[in-house]
């Protein structure tokens, strides 16, 4: 008998190795390390970028690899769209600890964008109608897209042959200004616009309601450019036109007339009238009887009680002092839902923000009373993984979140990144600014703010001439920096010179002096003038 425990045992001592080696396999590896390596770019946004992908890989040391920890970082990476290319080499899934090393490559960014050859159509509109945007990412392949996209902005504006190109200037590391040439012919003008069957109004009446006419004042004038939608607007208002003068049943119909060799197109407009009512509807409507509403009010329900479930007792103690339905007060079905967005709104504050808050409406025996129980499931705390600006290629970091109170680690607050939003767009030197928030989507229990700036252009050169009596001929230049140094900071030069003498100014204005939203300016001028005999 003994003998037979003893080979039991002993078999059990050999194998087990064999089952350990197998659950080994199935276990990740423990992190040992986190990597990053920014393969390209200037060594400040190297930096920039290098400490921002630390904050937004998800794993953590000395914990067990995660491939979806892998993925969430990926996707947190991308979607600030800073990154080119991001690798990941695979894992020594055989050892027991691991170095998870990420390899970015930073996107190419797009430091200017220039029109050329535009006019009359501004500048703004042609970037608009493509996915060009200073301080964005450059892709390579979209070119061929945003052609078209022009080409076609110019012929919906009367421009049918239109040849557009764009280039790309590399102007540093990472950095392209983009060049938009516009080669546009002869616009598409209207040689005649003709009327058919208008019996009841002169055809200067109806082409002066049109904004495809153009009034032959100048004798050098080639007619009014053709634009299809102003067109088929024009079609719309003249049969509004008819109808509100009492031509229920008038049809307008139109014919095209192109002359591709004149570059020209005639409109030929067609018109049935049909018969014209004569009754005034307001009128019919104003003899109708009156009419008489019986109410009955019923009973008025009155509020007994109000409880929160699942909140902590100082949230309770808040909330009951900044909701509006108290005991005592009548019930209103609008006001509990209006509580429940400020109890949401007060938890989003504590940085719950994916919070849900139900409210339930219990009518006691009597059915004068209810009470009303609000349901709360504040999920996770969420804390701010850090705030991130970009495409601010002259105005410093510091300088934008000079009035950020987002604090790293901290409970998300909405009503800061809102302030922050503010206090950015007031900035005098930046142009336009979006923001964005990352890994709200997929509910993670923190997020990261980033803000896409376009700044202004920050040199400016402006000169003035002409003649009053006080003076005589003056000649005016203004000279200077919008953003001296990236602080937000004007330094300027005005210089006038006239028939009496000269005066010369120079200062720098700070437009948040002393981080307290005042404007200060410290100048200094020199003058000369002769009194006039």
């Amino acid at each position: 008998m003994n003998k037979k425990i003893i080979f039991i045992i002993a078999i059990m001592f050999f194998y087990r190795p064999v089952f350990a080696g197998n659950n080994s396999k199935s276990i990740l590896p423990v992190v040992k390390s986190i990597k990053i390596q920014i393969l390209a770019g200037e060594p400040a946004r190297r930096e920039k970028l290098e400490k921002m992908a630390y904050k937004m890989i998800r794993f953590k040391q000395d914990e067990r690899f995660s491939h979806e920890s892998l993925l969430d970082s990926i996707e947190l990476l991308k979607q600030t769209h800073q990154f080119s290319r991001i690798d990941v080499p695979d894992q020594d899934w055989e050892a027991a600890f691991t170095d998870v090393v990420f390899r970015l490559t930073p996107s190419t960014l797009i430091r200017d964008i220039r029109v050329k050859g535009s006019f009359p159509i501004f500048k703004n509109d042609v970037i608009d109608v493509t996915d060009y945007k200073v301080g964005d990412a450059f892709n390579q392949n979209s070119l061929e897209k945003n052609i078209h996209s022009i080409e076609a902005l110019f012929k919906e504006n009367g421009y049918t042959d239109t040849a557009v190109k764009i280039l790309v200037e590399k102007t540093g590391d990472l950095e392209v200004v983009i060049l938009i040439l516009v080669e546009k012919k002869e616009f598409l003008r209207i040689s005649k616009i003709e009327f058919n069957g208008n019996k009841s109004f002169s055809d200067t009446r109806l082409k002066m309601r049109m904004k495809s006419y153009e009034l032959p004042i100048f004798f050098w004038s080639k007619g009014q450019r053709f634009i299809q939608d102003e067109f088929e607007k024009d079609m719309k208002m003249l049969l509004a036109f008819y109808r509100e003068k009492g031509f229920a049943e008038v049809v307008i119909k139109h014919r095209l007339e192109k002359n591709d060799q004149a570059e020209t197109i005639g409109i030929i407009i067609n018109i049935e009238e049909g018969p014209r009512n004569e009754k005034d509807l307001k009128k019919e409507i104003l003899t109708r009887k009156k009419a008489f509403f019986n109410v009955n009010q019923g009973y008025q329900k009155t509020i007994t009680n109000v409880s929160f479930q699942g909140l902590s007792d100082q949230f309770e103690k808040d909330l009951r002092q900044i909701i509006e339905i108290r005991p005592g007060k009548a019930f209103v079905k609008a006001l509990v839902q209006k509580d429940r967005m400020t109890i949401l709104s007060y938890l989003a504050e504590k940085g719950y923000i994916y919070a849900k808050v139900e409210a339930q409406v219990k009518p006691a025996a009597e059915k004068e009373t209810c009470s009303i129980e609000f349901h709360i499931d504040k999920k996770t705390e969420v804390s701010a993984g850090g705030v991130w600006t970009f495409g601010n290629f002259r105005t410093k970091d510091s300088v934008l979140l000079r009035h950020n109170t987002i604090n790293d680690n901290e409970p998300v607050s909405l009503n800061k990144f809102a302030e922050l939003q503010k206090s950015i767009r007031n900035i005098n030197c930046i142009e336009r600014s979006e923001f964005k928030v990352l890994g709200i989507e997929k509910n993670s229990d923190q997020i990261f703010f980033i803000a896409d700036v376009e700044e202004k252009k920050s040199y400016f050169l402006e000169a003035s001439l002409g003649y009053d009596t006080a003076r005589d001929a003056y000649l005016g230049v203004s000279l200077g920096d919008r953003n001296f140094f990236g602080m937000n900071r004007e330094l300027s030069m005005d210089v006038q010179i006239s028939g009496t003498g000269y005066e010369t100014m120079m200062g720098i204005k700070d437009f948040d002096f002393l981080s307290q939203y005042i404007t200060a300016r410290f100048s200094v001028y020199a003058s000369r003038e002769e009194l006039k005999n």
